[in-house]
């Protein structure tokens, strides 16, 4: 949790990513884990920082007035987060092999992200994903109780995990069942407020802007607000010990 927070607290991730360097060199898996989040954070940045700025001038205009400034303080809040990487560039290539090695020394977040986006790495790389290892996988993350791991789970829980039940548990294959595991990631400790890392990149990059917390996001924006209810059961389910 310690370092969760030191990440969500970083206004210059290059020097961040530097500081971690020999914690990631002697493979130390939360280290290698918030370096990846890093790189994923600033990629679009690092990409082309001048097109960036350029691109939020031109999208600010589809927005109304009061939408436009949530949106361009969440832009301005990536590229001085990711000002470091304005003159050197991440590749994709190098943040999935980041990704790689921290799921490979343990992280619970990089293995269920790596499995996640496993039509993105080489058939080589792509890490087992049999319903035994997924149920195994996700009985450590809900053991772990850590916050990134339940977002990341998120990513595999959704329409892609149907007809899964007995690999990924009763809360899996649907979006409802997707939002349920990232607003419990909220529920154990993430920060999830109008400011946080993951509502920046909904905004920033997603255009899904205004809102003042994850949860008020996913009622309103990605499933039924009449599923709140069931959302909550099984929250409740998903955190139970």
């Amino acid at each position: 949790r310690e370092n969760l927070l030191v990440f969500f607290s970083q206004t210059d991730l290059f020097a961040f990513v530097s500081d971690l360097k020999p914690a990631v060199e002697a493979g130390d898996p939360e280290a290698l884990w918030f370096t990846y989040r890093a790189l994923e954070y600033c990629f679009a940045y690092a990409l082309n920082p001048a097109g960036y700025t350029k691109d939020t001038e031109t999208a600010a205009t589809q927005f109304e007035p009061g939408l436009r400034d949530h949106f361009m303080r969440a832009r301005t809040q990536v590229s001085g987060r990711c000002r470091g990487y304005s003159t050197r560039k991440i590749s994709l290539s190098q943040t999935y092999a980041v990704l790689l090695t921290a799921a490979q020394e343990g992280s619970l977040a990089a293995k269920a992200t790596a499995i996640a986006y496993a039509n993105a790495l080489p058939k080589a790389q792509r890490l087992p994903d049999s319903d035994l290892q997924i149920a195994q996988l996700v009985a450590n993350i809900r053991r772990a109780k850590d916050p990134e791991a339940y977002l990341a789970l998120s990513l595999l829980t959704g329409a892609v995990a149907q007809g899964r039940q007995n690999a990924f548990g009763p809360v899996s294959g649907s979006d409802i069942a997707a939002q349920s595991w990232a607003l419990a990631a909220c529920r154990i400790g993430m920060d999830c407020s109008a400011t946080s890392p993951v509502m920046t990149q909904y905004c920033a990059n997603a255009m899904v802007c205004g809102y003042q917390n994850l949860n008020q996001l996913a009622l309103n924006a990605l499933i039924p607000a009449a599923s709140a209810k069931l959302v909550e059961t099984n929250i409740q389910s998903i955190t139970a010990e």
